[in-house]
Protein backbone atom coordinates (compact mmCIF):
# COMPACT_ATOMS: atom_id res chain seq x y z
CA UNK A 1 0.00 0.00 0.00
CA UNK A 2 3.03 2.31 -0.09
CA UNK A 3 3.01 2.46 -3.89
CA UNK A 4 6.02 0.29 -4.59
CA UNK A 5 5.65 -2.68 -6.87
CA UNK A 6 7.90 -5.46 -8.07
CA UNK A 7 7.32 -7.67 -11.08
CA UNK A 8 9.02 -11.06 -11.04
CA UNK A 9 9.77 -13.04 -14.18
CA UNK A 10 10.39 -16.51 -12.81
CA UNK A 11 11.54 -17.95 -16.12
CA UNK A 12 14.57 -15.62 -16.24
CA UNK A 13 14.98 -15.09 -12.47
CA UNK A 14 14.65 -11.33 -13.14
CA UNK A 15 12.71 -8.66 -11.31
CA UNK A 16 11.75 -5.06 -11.99
CA UNK A 17 11.09 -2.81 -9.00
CA UNK A 18 9.17 0.41 -9.42
CA UNK A 19 9.82 3.18 -6.90
CA UNK A 20 7.19 4.46 -4.48
CA UNK A 21 4.87 7.09 -5.90
CA UNK A 22 4.40 10.59 -4.40
CA UNK A 23 2.22 10.61 -1.23
CA UNK A 24 -0.62 12.69 -2.70
CA UNK A 25 -0.88 10.42 -5.76
CA UNK A 26 -0.63 7.35 -3.52
CA UNK A 27 -3.53 8.59 -1.38
CA UNK A 28 -5.74 8.98 -4.49
CA UNK A 29 -4.62 5.59 -5.80
CA UNK A 30 -5.35 3.79 -2.51
CA UNK A 31 -8.74 5.51 -2.10
CA UNK A 32 -9.71 4.44 -5.62
CA UNK A 33 -8.60 0.85 -4.98
CA UNK A 34 -10.20 0.55 -1.53
CA UNK A 35 -13.48 2.23 -2.52
CA UNK A 36 -13.71 2.02 -6.31
CA UNK A 37 -16.73 3.22 -8.23
CA UNK A 38 -18.98 0.35 -9.36
CA UNK A 39 -18.26 1.14 -13.01
CA UNK A 40 -14.46 1.21 -12.37
CA UNK A 41 -14.12 4.46 -14.30
CA UNK A 42 -11.05 5.86 -12.58
CA UNK A 43 -10.38 8.88 -14.79
CA UNK A 44 -12.15 11.42 -17.00
CA UNK A 45 -10.45 10.00 -20.09
CA UNK A 46 -12.00 6.51 -19.65
CA UNK A 47 -15.41 5.25 -20.72
CA UNK A 48 -17.52 2.15 -20.19
CA UNK A 49 -17.97 -0.12 -23.22
CA UNK A 50 -19.65 -3.18 -21.70
CA UNK A 51 -19.62 -5.90 -19.08
CA UNK A 52 -18.53 -9.53 -18.98
CA UNK A 53 -17.43 -12.31 -16.66
CA UNK A 54 -13.82 -13.51 -16.20
CA UNK A 55 -13.19 -16.66 -14.15
CA UNK A 56 -16.45 -16.17 -12.27
CA UNK A 57 -15.79 -12.50 -11.52
CA UNK A 58 -18.11 -9.85 -12.94
CA UNK A 59 -16.06 -7.30 -14.88
CA UNK A 60 -16.71 -4.01 -16.59
CA UNK A 61 -14.99 -3.27 -19.88
CA UNK A 62 -13.35 0.15 -19.83
CA UNK A 63 -11.60 1.87 -22.75
CA UNK A 64 -9.11 4.69 -22.87
CA UNK A 65 -7.74 6.38 -25.98
CA UNK A 66 -3.99 6.75 -25.63
CA UNK A 67 -1.79 9.57 -26.86
CA UNK A 68 0.41 8.69 -29.82
CA UNK A 69 2.67 10.52 -32.24
CA UNK A 70 4.77 13.66 -32.01
CA UNK A 71 3.10 15.92 -31.05
CA UNK A 72 0.82 13.49 -29.20
CA UNK A 73 -2.73 13.11 -30.49
CA UNK A 74 -5.68 10.95 -29.45
CA UNK A 75 -7.22 8.16 -31.43
CA UNK A 76 -4.23 6.24 -32.76
CA UNK A 77 -4.08 3.72 -29.90
CA UNK A 78 -6.66 2.37 -27.48
CA UNK A 79 -6.35 0.47 -24.21
CA UNK A 80 -9.24 -1.78 -23.22
CA UNK A 81 -9.36 -3.34 -19.74
CA UNK A 82 -11.68 -5.92 -18.18
CA UNK A 83 -11.80 -4.59 -14.59
CA UNK A 84 -13.24 -6.49 -11.62
CA UNK A 85 -15.16 -4.12 -9.27
CA UNK A 86 -15.21 -6.77 -6.50
CA UNK A 87 -11.40 -6.93 -6.64
CA UNK A 88 -10.67 -3.21 -6.41
CA UNK A 89 -11.08 -2.68 -10.16
CA UNK A 90 -7.95 -4.65 -10.98
CA UNK A 91 -7.65 -5.39 -14.70
CA UNK A 92 -7.96 -9.14 -15.24
CA UNK A 93 -7.46 -8.74 -18.98
CA UNK A 94 -6.27 -5.90 -21.17
CA UNK A 95 -5.61 -5.23 -24.82
CA UNK A 96 -3.83 -2.49 -26.74
CA UNK A 97 -4.88 -1.78 -30.33
CA UNK A 98 -3.16 0.54 -32.81
CA UNK A 99 -4.88 2.23 -35.71
CA UNK A 100 -3.37 1.51 -39.10
CA UNK A 101 -3.12 4.12 -41.85
CA UNK A 102 -6.10 2.51 -43.63
CA UNK A 103 -8.28 3.05 -40.52
CA UNK A 104 -8.38 -0.58 -39.37
CA UNK A 105 -7.27 -1.64 -35.90
CA UNK A 106 -4.38 -4.01 -35.16
CA UNK A 107 -4.00 -5.76 -31.78
CA UNK A 108 -0.45 -5.15 -30.55
CA UNK A 109 -0.76 -6.39 -26.96
CA UNK A 110 -3.05 -8.78 -25.12
CA UNK A 111 -2.74 -9.95 -21.52
CA UNK A 112 -5.16 -12.44 -20.02
CA UNK A 113 -5.50 -14.06 -16.64
CA UNK A 114 -4.99 -17.80 -17.04
CA UNK A 115 -6.32 -18.75 -13.60
CA UNK A 116 -7.82 -17.02 -10.60
CA UNK A 117 -7.95 -18.27 -7.02
CA UNK A 118 -9.13 -15.98 -4.24
CA UNK A 119 -7.15 -16.80 -1.11
CA UNK A 120 -4.46 -15.36 1.11
CA UNK A 121 -1.19 -15.21 -0.84
CA UNK A 122 1.84 -17.29 0.03
CA UNK A 123 4.03 -15.14 2.36
CA UNK A 124 7.08 -16.10 0.26
CA UNK A 125 5.72 -13.88 -2.52
CA UNK A 126 6.59 -10.87 -0.36
CA UNK A 127 10.12 -11.93 0.44
CA UNK A 128 12.81 -10.39 -1.73
CA UNK A 129 14.24 -13.32 -3.63
CA UNK A 130 18.06 -12.94 -3.68
CA UNK A 131 18.33 -15.24 -6.71
CA UNK A 132 16.49 -12.67 -8.87
CA UNK A 133 18.50 -10.08 -10.81
CA UNK A 134 17.18 -6.51 -10.85
CA UNK A 135 16.50 -5.38 -14.43
CA UNK A 136 14.72 -2.57 -16.24
CA UNK A 137 11.39 -3.19 -17.92
CA UNK A 138 13.15 -2.79 -21.28
CA UNK A 139 15.73 -5.44 -20.33
CA UNK A 140 12.95 -7.89 -19.44
CA UNK A 141 11.02 -7.09 -22.65
CA UNK A 142 14.14 -7.56 -24.78
CA UNK A 143 14.88 -10.86 -23.08
CA UNK A 144 11.31 -12.06 -23.70
CA UNK A 145 11.52 -11.04 -27.38
CA UNK A 146 14.84 -12.86 -27.75
CA UNK A 147 13.36 -15.97 -26.14
CA UNK A 148 10.42 -15.90 -28.57
CA UNK A 149 12.82 -15.59 -31.52
CA UNK A 150 14.92 -18.49 -30.22
CA UNK A 151 11.84 -20.70 -29.86
CA UNK A 152 10.71 -19.83 -33.37
CA UNK A 153 13.91 -21.22 -34.91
Amino acid sequence: MDGRSTTFVDYFKMKTTRPAIPPERLARFNAARLHPPLNCILGKDQFLVGSDNVFGQPVVIVRKDLLTGNPPTLGGRKLTEWRAPNLGCVALTYTVDDKRSDGTWWRTTEQRVVSLTLEEPDPQLFEDEPAYTEATRDDVSNRLLQERKNRGQ
